[in-house]
């Protein structure tokens, strides 16, 4: 990994204007392209790189005082890390947020042209989640001008969009830091933990032969399907009967992909199943599972099941009683907002942080239901609750040192 330390100064980006409106300075973001469609070990032809947001959001932090680290997690792809440090005994409040978008792939709107109509403001990132790191640029600019005995940390982050990839790669000072905010659409509610998320690439082989003699071959399309009816039939219920009861429902599992066959006329040699998990904490372990898969598909059905590929983006979970979760509520609590904690099955940049020991909640503008989409919004009046909530954090913090 590449790292590089910048001293507080002065940086000057072509066309960029010192904007500290959030619906402003959101609709900057969207228009640079940020996108994110290749995981960091897949070889290709990158469509986008978080290199130009990274300095977006680096000028401005200059602009706040805020000293700057970049770490490079491969070619133009770069955490940018920004820090205020008032007095080393003041509590450290952090935020993060993620560089990268999605693709734009069958979108219906302009993915780069931000649009603001009846209150919402569309564009690709509008939700998840330059809409967060948005708010959170204001606030910090916010908490700075009250001249608070607060400390800063920024972290802006690269590689979340192919499985959160790009945390556990973040090398922290080891500083003090009291809590992370963590920036994704939870309709500004307080997420406290959720779910691991486990991306299994199972291949099955056979033996190709010619069609007009099928018998010469071994179809590895029909041993796969062995392998996709255990797999609904018995693995899935098995996994929706481990619960943790901060969740509504246990784990789950669901076959993504089935790819087999080059030709109608050749008997399959290979095909592989794709498969996602969500594992609630306390379930057993990604390469257990994977082992269990395997075990018993050969035991019980005689099938050779490979694990060709295996990622696991982790979860998270506050405990109860956190000092950080109840600065967290008492802030939603001061500005009349719902301060009940809930949990999410999706995964984000706070799984990693949380097992570097961090205390972290997830908590942002915008609904889940809106990222990704064909037509990426987010409500005007969310950036402006969401800022209003970061600021009120802080104040928070700030009142206990």
């Amino acid at each position: 990994m590449k790292i590089g330390f910048f001293p507080d100064g002065e940086i000057n980006l072509p066309g960029v204007v010192m904007d500290f409106d959030v619906v402003g300075l959101v609709s900057s973001m969207i228009r640079i392209d940020s996108r994110n469609v290749l995981p960091l070990d897949v070889e290709g032809e990158r469509v986008a790189y978080e290199e130009e947001m990274g300095d977006f959001v680096e000028c401005h932090l200059v602009a706040l005082g805020f000293a700057i680290e970049r770490q490079y997690i491969a070619e133009k792809r770069p955490h940018v890390i920004g820090r205020r440090i008032v007095d080393p005994s003041y509590r450290t409040l952090c935020f993060e947020a993620h560089l990268d978008t999605v693709g734009t792939d069958g979108m219906t709107i302009s993915p780069f042209e931000p649009v603001v109509s009846e209150g919402k403001l569309y564009g690709r990132g509008s939700c998840d989640t330059k809409g967060s790191m948005g708010a959170m640029l204001v606030a910090c600019k916010t908490l700075i001008d009250l001249d608070l005995p607060l400390n800063l940390v920024f972290i802006a982050g690269a590689s979340e969009e192919t499985g959160v990839q790009g945390t556990p790669l973040l090398e922290l000072r080891g500083e003090r830091i009291d809590g992370i905010v963590v920036g994704e659409p939870t309709l500004c509610r307080m997420v406290v933990a959720h779910k691991t998320h486990d991306i299994y690439d199972f291949t099955v082989r056979g033996r190709s032969a010619h069609s007009s003699n099928p018998d010469l071959g071994d179809n590895a399309i029909v041993k796969a399907s062995r392998l996709v009816l255990y797999l609904e039939d018995e693995l899935r219920p098995y996994l929706s009967s481990i619960r943790d009861l901060r969740f509504e429902i246990g784990c789950t599992m669901s076959v993504g992909i089935i790819h087999g066959g080059v030709k109608c006329n050749i008997v399959p040699d290979e095909c592989k199943v794709i498969v996602d998990v969500r594992r609630v904490p306390g379930a057993l372990s990604a390469t257990s599972l994977g082992d269990k898969v395997i075990c018993e598909m050969k035991e019980r059905f005689g099938v050779d099941v490979e694990l060709t590929r295996l990622h696991s983006a982790p979860g998270m979970g506050l405990d109860e009683g956190d000092a950080f979760m109840g600065d967290v509520q008492r802030a939603l609590s001061s500005l009349g907002y719902n301060a009940e904690p809930m949990t999410v099955s999706y995964c984000t940049d706070a799984g990693p942080l949380s097992e570097k020991g961090y205390s972290c909640v997830v908590l942002g503008p915008g609904n889940i239901a809106q990222a990704h989409t064909a037509c990426e919004f987010v409500a005007l009046d969310e950036l402006h609750k969401a800022v209003e909530i970061y600021v009120e954090i802080g104040k928070s913090m700030s009142s206990r040192n």
